[in-house]
């Protein structure tokens, strides 16, 4: 008995995994029974069930089955219970004790980034900021890349709203400049701040995407500009750091080409 219900429960899996797999969104009994090489009665009787249970949906018109709103409820249940700061923990983690030097995790909240974590090292940066900290989008390296990520509509919304403050004397206070960065940043995946905030911080970040292939946050690692050169952020953490952005977006689900 318990191996005709493992072997129901392959049956069963087989058939979605062929939907996940299949270009057509829609497929007929005769397509599915000729790809799983499954018999017309056992078949039949698991798209019942299937069907009966919501995990596939028949079209009364073309009598073709497609995967039912049962899938999208567990989804959203998976969804929710992905916490994008519990999950990028040990890859950050990672990264901090790889390079020695401060890790920062944020989101976009408007028109600023909102840290949700902070990892230290043993060496004293001299920098103001915990989680819960907010942080201008202009002269942050996470705010660069959430920007950067957005849909043109949104991007055009949040940009009107920058002010574009200066904090230190290499804040980008032009919004040409500022622009001309963020093409910069797309093209190349990451973003820098270069003592833009806070005098003598230089930070590099990297983005996260969800599997909707939407940004869901970023992070950045931030040390004094003396110990985070451009030779070493161009040899060490620029492939690092899309190392570790690319196995977190794997693994809240992103399936696109990480740049």
């Amino acid at each position: 008995m318990k191996n005709l219900k493992i072997q129901a429960l392959q049956k069963a899996f087989s058939i979605f995994e062929l939907f996940a797999s299949n270009s057509k969104t829609e497929l007929s009994a005769s397509e599915i029974g000729k790809s799983l090489n499954f018999p017309t009665g056992t078949l039949y009787r698991f798209l019942s069930d299937l069907e009966t249970a919501g995990y596939l949906k028949q079209d009364k018109v073309t009598k073709k089955y497609q995967l039912g709103l049962k899938f999208l409820e567990l989804g959203a249940i998976v969804s929710n219970q992905i916490d994008l700061r519990k999950v990028a923990f040990p890859y950050l983690e990672e990264l901090r004790v790889n390079l020695n030097e401060n890790v920062n995790l944020g989101i976009l909240d408007g028109h600023e980034v909102v840290y949700l974590e902070r990892l230290e090292n043993a060496r004293l940066v001299r920098i103001n900021v915990r989680v819960g900290s907010r942080i201008p989008i202009h002269c942050s390296s996470i705010g660069k890349v959430l920007l950067a990520n957005q849909p043109e509509n949104k991007f055009e919304g949040i940009l009107e709203k920058l002010d574009f403050r200066r904090f230190t004397e290499f804040t980008i206070t032009d919004k040409d400049l500022f622009l001309k960065e963020i093409c910069k940043i797309r093209s190349q995946g990451f973003a820098i701040s270069d003592r833009e905030f806070a005098d003598d911080i230089r930070t590099v970040s990297a983005p996260i995407y969800n599997s909707s292939g939407v940004i869901e946050g970023a992070f950045n690692v931030s040390a004094p500009s003396y110990r985070l050169s451009y030779d070493l952020i161009d040899r060490e953490v620029i492939p690092t750091i899309k190392k570790i952005g690319e196995a977190i977006s794997r693994s809240i689900g992103f399936q696109g080409f990480y740049n």
